[in-house]
Protein backbone atom coordinates (compact mmCIF):
# COMPACT_ATOMS: atom_id res chain seq x y z
CA UNK A 1 0.00 0.00 0.00
CA UNK A 2 1.40 3.39 -0.98
CA UNK A 3 1.68 5.58 2.16
CA UNK A 4 1.00 8.83 0.30
CA UNK A 5 -2.14 7.47 -1.35
CA UNK A 6 -3.34 6.21 2.03
CA UNK A 7 -2.68 9.56 3.72
CA UNK A 8 -4.07 11.65 0.87
CA UNK A 9 -7.28 9.62 0.87
CA UNK A 10 -7.82 10.31 4.61
CA UNK A 11 -6.88 13.98 4.14
CA UNK A 12 -9.42 14.40 1.32
CA UNK A 13 -12.28 13.22 3.53
CA UNK A 14 -11.86 16.10 5.98
CA UNK A 15 -14.30 18.95 5.35
CA UNK A 16 -12.67 22.31 4.66
CA UNK A 17 -13.83 25.85 4.08
CA UNK A 18 -12.66 27.57 0.88
CA UNK A 19 -9.97 30.24 1.14
CA UNK A 20 -12.52 32.87 0.00
CA UNK A 21 -14.89 32.06 2.90
CA UNK A 22 -16.41 35.46 3.84
CA UNK A 23 -16.99 34.85 7.54
CA UNK A 24 -20.14 35.30 9.61
CA UNK A 25 -21.91 37.11 12.43
CA UNK A 26 -23.52 35.31 15.35
CA UNK A 27 -24.88 35.62 18.85
CA UNK A 28 -22.49 33.90 21.26
CA UNK A 29 -23.17 32.38 24.67
CA UNK A 30 -20.21 31.36 26.80
CA UNK A 31 -19.82 29.51 30.07
CA UNK A 32 -16.43 29.68 31.75
CA UNK A 33 -16.39 27.66 34.93
CA UNK A 34 -19.64 28.69 36.61
CA UNK A 35 -20.00 32.09 34.93
CA UNK A 36 -22.25 32.80 31.94
CA UNK A 37 -21.64 35.50 29.32
CA UNK A 38 -23.55 36.59 26.23
CA UNK A 39 -22.59 38.85 23.36
CA UNK A 40 -21.99 39.10 19.65
CA UNK A 41 -19.26 37.62 17.49
CA UNK A 42 -18.08 38.68 14.06
CA UNK A 43 -15.76 36.54 11.98
CA UNK A 44 -13.96 38.30 9.12
CA UNK A 45 -12.83 35.46 6.89
CA UNK A 46 -11.10 33.24 9.44
CA UNK A 47 -10.47 35.90 12.10
CA UNK A 48 -13.01 36.04 14.98
CA UNK A 49 -13.69 39.15 17.05
CA UNK A 50 -16.19 38.67 19.86
CA UNK A 51 -17.79 41.44 21.91
CA UNK A 52 -17.26 40.06 25.40
CA UNK A 53 -15.45 41.24 28.53
CA UNK A 54 -11.79 40.41 29.01
CA UNK A 55 -10.31 37.84 29.53
CA UNK A 56 -13.33 35.87 28.23
CA UNK A 57 -13.08 37.53 24.81
CA UNK A 58 -9.51 36.34 24.36
CA UNK A 59 -10.44 32.77 25.30
CA UNK A 60 -13.45 32.68 22.96
CA UNK A 61 -11.59 34.21 20.02
CA UNK A 62 -8.76 31.72 20.57
CA UNK A 63 -11.10 28.73 20.54
CA UNK A 64 -13.00 29.92 17.46
CA UNK A 65 -9.76 30.72 15.64
CA UNK A 66 -8.55 27.19 16.35
CA UNK A 67 -11.71 25.68 14.83
CA UNK A 68 -11.61 27.87 11.72
CA UNK A 69 -7.86 27.56 11.17
CA UNK A 70 -8.10 23.79 11.07
CA UNK A 71 -11.05 23.94 8.66
CA UNK A 72 -9.35 26.33 6.21
CA UNK A 73 -8.53 24.73 2.89
CA UNK A 74 -4.90 23.73 2.35
CA UNK A 75 -2.74 21.92 -0.20
CA UNK A 76 -1.78 18.40 0.85
CA UNK A 77 1.12 18.38 -1.62
CA UNK A 78 2.56 21.54 -0.07
CA UNK A 79 2.22 20.08 3.42
CA UNK A 80 2.75 16.47 4.48
CA UNK A 81 2.56 15.32 0.86
CA UNK A 82 5.86 16.95 -0.11
CA UNK A 83 7.83 14.75 2.29
CA UNK A 84 8.95 11.15 2.06
CA UNK A 85 6.52 8.77 3.79
CA UNK A 86 6.81 5.22 5.05
CA UNK A 87 4.40 2.80 6.73
CA UNK A 88 6.26 1.71 9.87
CA UNK A 89 3.70 -0.40 11.70
CA UNK A 90 0.12 -1.27 12.53
CA UNK A 91 -1.78 -1.27 15.81
CA UNK A 92 -5.17 -0.53 17.40
CA UNK A 93 -5.12 2.99 15.89
CA UNK A 94 -4.51 1.59 12.39
CA UNK A 95 -1.55 1.90 10.04
CA UNK A 96 1.21 4.26 11.18
CA UNK A 97 2.71 6.47 8.47
CA UNK A 98 5.96 8.23 9.31
CA UNK A 99 6.49 11.58 7.60
CA UNK A 100 10.14 12.61 7.20
CA UNK A 101 9.52 16.31 7.78
CA UNK A 102 12.38 16.83 10.25
CA UNK A 103 10.34 15.69 13.26
CA UNK A 104 9.45 13.13 12.25
CA UNK A 105 5.67 13.31 12.26
CA UNK A 106 3.54 10.18 12.51
CA UNK A 107 -0.01 9.73 11.22
CA UNK A 108 -2.24 6.79 12.18
CA UNK A 109 -5.03 5.94 9.73
CA UNK A 110 -7.84 3.43 10.17
CA UNK A 111 -10.96 2.87 8.05
CA UNK A 112 -9.95 5.74 5.79
CA UNK A 113 -9.74 8.37 8.52
CA UNK A 114 -7.12 9.86 10.80
CA UNK A 115 -7.18 8.38 14.30
CA UNK A 116 -3.96 9.91 15.69
CA UNK A 117 -1.58 12.66 14.56
CA UNK A 118 1.80 13.16 16.20
CA UNK A 119 4.02 16.20 15.55
CA UNK A 120 7.60 16.59 16.81
CA UNK A 121 9.15 19.87 15.69
CA UNK A 122 11.61 21.45 18.11
CA UNK A 123 9.69 22.48 21.20
CA UNK A 124 6.38 21.64 19.51
CA UNK A 125 5.53 18.09 20.47
CA UNK A 126 1.93 16.95 20.63
CA UNK A 127 -0.53 14.23 19.78
CA UNK A 128 -4.09 14.66 18.53
CA UNK A 129 -6.32 11.66 19.22
CA UNK A 130 -9.37 11.78 16.92
CA UNK A 131 -12.07 9.92 18.84
CA UNK A 132 -15.23 10.83 16.94
CA UNK A 133 -16.27 12.45 13.68
CA UNK A 134 -19.48 14.08 12.45
CA UNK A 135 -20.33 12.50 9.09
CA UNK A 136 -21.49 14.75 6.25
CA UNK A 137 -22.87 14.07 2.79
CA UNK A 138 -20.35 13.07 0.17
CA UNK A 139 -18.32 10.96 2.61
CA UNK A 140 -16.86 14.08 4.23
CA UNK A 141 -15.94 14.23 7.91
CA UNK A 142 -15.66 16.84 10.65
CA UNK A 143 -13.73 16.01 13.86
CA UNK A 144 -16.20 16.13 16.75
CA UNK A 145 -14.18 14.74 19.67
CA UNK A 146 -10.43 15.22 19.93
CA UNK A 147 -7.93 14.81 22.75
CA UNK A 148 -4.80 16.98 22.58
CA UNK A 149 -1.71 15.91 24.55
CA UNK A 150 1.22 18.33 24.62
CA UNK A 151 4.65 17.20 25.81
CA UNK A 152 7.88 18.94 26.67
CA UNK A 153 11.23 18.18 25.07
CA UNK A 154 11.92 15.58 27.78
CA UNK A 155 8.62 13.82 27.02
CA UNK A 156 6.78 14.97 30.15
CA UNK A 157 3.11 15.83 29.67
CA UNK A 158 2.54 19.60 29.79
CA UNK A 159 -1.16 19.79 28.92
CA UNK A 160 -4.13 17.54 28.18
CA UNK A 161 -7.21 19.02 26.50
CA UNK A 162 -10.52 17.36 25.62
CA UNK A 163 -12.36 19.08 22.77
CA UNK A 164 -15.96 18.38 21.70
CA UNK A 165 -17.37 20.20 18.67
CA UNK A 166 -20.70 20.23 16.88
CA UNK A 167 -21.39 21.95 13.57
CA UNK A 168 -24.35 23.53 11.79
CA UNK A 169 -25.11 23.99 8.12
CA UNK A 170 -25.36 27.65 7.14
CA UNK A 171 -25.89 28.26 3.45
CA UNK A 172 -23.27 26.22 1.56
CA UNK A 173 -20.97 25.90 4.60
CA UNK A 174 -20.64 23.81 7.74
CA UNK A 175 -19.79 26.15 10.63
CA UNK A 176 -19.18 25.70 14.37
CA UNK A 177 -22.28 25.44 16.52
CA UNK A 178 -20.90 24.48 19.93
CA UNK A 179 -17.51 23.84 21.45
CA UNK A 180 -16.78 22.41 24.87
CA UNK A 181 -13.21 22.07 26.04
CA UNK A 182 -11.77 20.79 29.30
CA UNK A 183 -8.09 21.45 29.86
CA UNK A 184 -5.80 19.99 32.50
CA UNK A 185 -2.71 22.11 33.15
CA UNK A 186 -0.58 21.14 36.10
CA UNK A 187 -2.91 20.52 39.04
CA UNK A 188 -5.72 22.68 37.67
CA UNK A 189 -8.69 22.20 35.35
CA UNK A 190 -10.21 24.80 33.03
CA UNK A 191 -13.46 24.44 31.10
CA UNK A 192 -15.22 26.58 28.51
CA UNK A 193 -18.46 26.08 26.58
CA UNK A 194 -19.25 28.22 23.53
CA UNK A 195 -22.53 28.27 21.62
CA UNK A 196 -23.17 30.17 18.37
CA UNK A 197 -26.75 31.02 17.38
CA UNK A 198 -28.47 33.21 14.77
CA UNK A 199 -25.52 32.74 12.43
CA UNK A 200 -25.57 34.98 9.35
CA UNK A 201 -22.97 34.86 6.60
CA UNK A 202 -21.11 38.05 5.76
CA UNK A 203 -21.66 39.49 2.32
Amino acid sequence: MDPKELTFSAWQRLYRLPSEFPGFRARVTVRVGGDLYQGLCEVDGFTPRSQLPEPVRKKVDGELYSILKHRKTSDFWQGDGRHRMEIIGEGPEGLCVQVDDGGPSRLWIKDGRYTLVERNHGKIRFRLHFRQYQALAGDRLLPSQVVLVERGITGSIQKVKLIQDTYQEVGPYWLPKERFSLTEVGDGMESIWISLEEVILRA
